[in-house]
């Protein structure tokens, strides 16, 4: 069998802006003609498979588990601290090339650490989704890679971060959240809501055929973070000597199960999923950062990433008051799934039920307390009229939603 030698990556953009001309050269030695004869000669030939030149097309989404309270652990506080260091320097130098998309997830299996107790269950989610069970620990597009020149091998990502960046920046990436193609909707984050919410519109175009189904499918995240935090919360412990952090993660939308396609995405054909909306709390800074991304559900591969800074909604002081007549269902009629919007933040948890015209009720979910909008699915439901309800008892509040499957 025929050796092979591949040299991984070049680096082409370290070239200088004035360089005209890239020279590629193949150089091959001469060897004895005994040699060749051998029965162990290891020259059977020189084959070329393919040479590609093109502009980097893929952004790299870089997950970080990690905490601030190590307990009394002076081993692990140390690597949190120093891999911390070693990622917040990797990310200034990086993310403005646009290349990258940061996400720190702040998981409380260890200790109290602040920015977990924000929100609990989402970043242990995503720990789970990964089967993550220590920190510091790092994926970069769903993968995890180890430095396995270090005994025994490294998983810190300042061992292995930054030639694993370089290599998967070369694969092209998977879909465009930016087609600028005539009659396509770019992904677009907007802050001036009334009801104070933050809205992801997320549109994208696959550059290749895309998984889809219920397992094994593709899923898209949506993420929500707080850019940088220098203000450190009180009600939590920080062991690692850290004062500031950077791209900490806040809430997944509309939850961290993400959405699931279960319908064909062709290569070129725009995808429109939809909006997703937000009422910021318990912020501790006033820029946030928006993350979109695409993953395969079974092999973990993120396929593109998409991220925006933006500031924080204001706050909205006056609380409109939710009655039937302001109630937004939408689309209606309905085939897979409607969203339902209500006109201020749920001042408590309202439990969502559609009855049939033969008066059979079905729980479909409910809308959280300081929740404002809700997506339901209706791929169980058969076609016809039925009565959504919010909340129970007197108070409950009614309106038509029509099921019609395509």
């Amino acid at each position: 069998m025929a050796k092979k030698w591949i040299h991984p990556k070049h680096a082409l953009d370290i070239l200088s802006s004035t360089t005209k001309k890239v020279i590629l050269r193949f150089a091959l030695s001469s060897v004895a003609q005994s040699t060749i004869n051998s029965a162990n000669n290891p020259y059977d030939g020189v084959a070329i498979d393919s040479i590609f030149f093109g502009s980097r097309t893929r952004t790299i989404l870089f997950e970080n588990f990690t905490t601030t309270d190590g307990g009394t652990n002076a081993t692990l506080n140390s690597d949190l601290s120093k891999d911390a260091t070693a990622i917040t320097t990797f990310v200034q130098q990086t993310i403005s090339q646009t290349q990258l998309v940061n996400i720190n997830y702040h998981v409380g299996f260890i200790g109290m650490d602040p920015f977990n107790l924000d929100n609990p269950a989402d970043p242990s989610s995503r720990a789970l989704y990964y089967n993550v069970n220590k920190v510091p620990y790092a994926f970069l597009d769903g993968i995890h890679y180890q430095d396995n020149s270090k005994t025994p091998p490294s998983d810190l990502f300042k061992d292995w971060g930054q030639a694993e960046y370089d290599l998967n920046t070369l694969q092209l990436a998977k879909a465009d959240f930016s087609d600028p193609s005539p009659n396509t909707k770019l992904t677009t984050v907007t802050n001036t809501n009334p009801d104070g919410s933050l809205q992801v519109d997320v549109n994208f175009t696959p550059v290749f055929d895309l998984p889809f189904g219920t397992r094994g499918g593709t899923v898209l995240q949506v993420a929500i973070l707080e850019k940088a935090i220098t203000s450190i919360p009180s009600n939590g412990k920080v062991t690692t000597g850290e004062t500031s952090f950077g791209y900490v993660f806040k809430k997944m939308l509309p939850n961290a199960a993400g959405t699931k396609f279960t319908t064909p995405i062709k290569a070129g054909v725009p995808v429109s999923v939809g909006s997703f909306k937000w009422i910021p709390e318990n912020l501790h800074s006033n820029m946030l950062t928006v993350v979109v991304f695409l993953q395969n559900e079974d092999t973990k591969e993120v396929y593109q990433a998409f991220i925006q800074d933006v500031s924080a909604p204001a706050p909205v002081t006056e609380i409109l008051p939710i009655s039937a007549d302001n109630i937004k269902v939408y689309p209606n009629p309905a085939d897979q799934e409607f969203t339902i919007e209500l006109p201020s933040p749920a001042q408590q948890t309202m439990k969502l039920t559609m009855a049939n015209q033969l008066g059979q009720f079905t729980e479909v979910g409910a809308i959280g307390e300081g929740e404002q909008s809700k997506r339901i699915s209706t791929q169980g439901l058969t076609e016809g009229v039925y009565i959504l309800q919010l909340g129970s008892n007197g108070n409950a509040l009614r309106t038509k939603v029509v099921v019609l499957h395509k």
